[in-house]
């Protein structure tokens, strides 16, 4: 959910991973819009791409990239 600025805010630990993939992909959407910056969602979407929820081509390209 954004902020009263209108900026989205980072996953918290207490989310449920759906919660956190809605509020990751709120935050895409703004970085490509320029609201935010990039590497402030890059790190997030690298770590869910990272773990079980991904599936295993894309837990591969993380470990590439990383």
């Amino acid at each position: 959910m954004p902020d009263p600025t209108g900026t989205p805010t980072p996953p918290d630990d207490e989310s449920t991973d759906e919660e956190r993939i809605e509020k990751l992909a709120t935050m895409t959407v703004a970085a490509a819009k320029g609201i935010v910056p990039a590497g402030q969602v890059m790190l997030p979407l690298m770590q869910i791409a990272g773990s079980s929820l991904a599936p295993p081509e894309v837990r591969a390209l993380c470990r590439v990239l990383l």
